[in-house]
């Protein structure tokens, strides 16, 4: 997927959220937006992926069809086992993951007997990325993904997130977490619904600039 740069209004007919709304897209890596509860992550995730259309200017068809979305509010079924996944999956597509990303899928191996439930939240979000790339997507967008996962199981997520995007895969990252972002690395932006505007980060990336940038001040 070459790199290419969104240029777009996000909303609806009768209500823009963001004017002007650029942001470069590259073939792999993390793309982190930030912003508050309500400001319209969502929005324009879902706009990513086509579920509702640009006020102005369009999302190429290559990308909104790669894309992929792991969420906080949307769970793999607790009463079936890892193996269960790998067999709704198919034999090809665990084989191409095997091929493709292999690390990721030794990790899964390991828990193939287990059942959902007995796994832990950052082992769940794991196995829900391993299934979407076992689908093919190149493209996957975390919304709020780390929201319910404690200390370690956030940083087990993050890290194998992070480790995925210095392969082939581009992850849109959306939250409120600051400090994901700061470990995470890539490009920031962040939504001022205020100012209608969505603002690309330029700094160097650390907590304390990125409180100033979105205009929280200095971290405490």
């Amino acid at each position: 997927m070459p790199r290419k740069e969104l240029k777009m209004d996000i909303g609806y007919q009768n209500h823009i959220l963001y004017e002007d709304v650029r942001i470069a897209v590259p073939e792999n890596g993390i793309v982190s937006i930030l912003g508050d509860n309500g400001s319209g992550k969502s929005t324009l995730y879902k706009t990513l992926l086509g579920i509702i259309p640009p006020v102005k200017g369009e999302v190429p068809k290559d990308l909104a069809g790669q894309i992929a979305v792991v969420s906080d509010y949307v769970h793999l079924p607790e009463e079936v086992t890892v193996r269960d996944i790998l067999c709704l999956l198919g034999p090809e597509k665990v084989s191409a993951a095997e091929k493709n990303h292999s690390d990721l899928h030794s990790y899964i191996m390991q828990y193939q007997t287990q059942g959902i439930a007995t796994l832990s939240s950052g082992q769940r979000r794991i196995v829900e990325i391993y299934a979407v790339l076992a689908s093919g997507k190149k493209v996957i967008v975390l919304d709020e993904a780390t929201n319910s996962l404690d200390v370690s199981n956030r940083q087990l997520f993050l890290t194998y997130v992070k480790k995925l995007s210095e392969g082939n895969i581009l992850f849109f990252h959306t939250s409120h977490e600051i400090h994901d972002a700061v470990f995470l690395g890539g490009t920031v932006y962040a939504l001022f619904p205020s100012a209608r505007a969505v603002r690309q980060f330029t700094g160097e990336l650390t907590g304390d600039s990125l409180y100033r940038f979105l205009g929280y001040g200095v971290k405490a």
